[in-house]
């Protein structure tokens, strides 16, 4: 069951590794910055193999700076991800440990609204894939869809394939 759904999902990540590739084809005019452009691709390998399609397109409510503006999914994902492990260890959370479930500073509210970003274009997917249930799917949201326990409860999905982003992303 789970060897070819393995299989599976290296095609989905092979895939995406291609697209990659295409989207970095350098002409005289053209440079790009070689970090971004791997932990783009990384990122987006993740979403693909743990959400089943291509989210190179997906474009995302992004707030920075007081200005929401629209990004692509797997800028949107890692930067609101690394801002939750950097205010892990701000002093104002390890002085005060009790302070962790409020956001008192502007990039703490603007990671939240990252954060609900990231958490409502999950849900887009998982609407559209209710929907149009793919059953042989071999990436992890297929898998999970069909496990009784996530099955009917939305949130837990939408938290699982957050915990599967960001686990994958470290």
């Amino acid at each position: 069951f789970y060897k070819e759904r393995l299989r599976g999902i290296v095609k989905l990540a092979a895939a995406t590794v291609k697209n990659s590739i295409k989207r970095m084809k350098v002409d005289k005019e053209r440079t790009f910055d070689i970090m971004e452009e791997i932990l783009k691709t990384a990122s987006e390998i993740i979403l693909s193999c743990s959400m089943g399609e291509d989210s190179s397109t997906w474009e995302i409510d992004f707030w920075e700076n007081g200005k929401c503006s629209k990004r692509d999914a797997a800028f949107v994902f890692r930067h609101t991800a690394a801002r939750y492990f950097e205010r892990a260890v701000m002093p104002h959370i390890q002085m005060f440990p009790s302070l962790i479930h409020l956001n008192i500073f502007p990039f703490e509210r603007e990671n939240e609204k990252n954060a609900a970003s990231c958490r409502e274009a999950i849900r887009k997917l998982l609407k559209k894939r209710r929907l149009k249930p793919n059953t042989n799917g071999s990436d992890l949201l297929s898998i999970l869809l069909q496990e009784p326990i996530f099955a009917n409860n939305e949130e837990a999905v939408v938290d699982e394939m957050l915990t599967i982003f960001t686990a994958g992303g470290q």
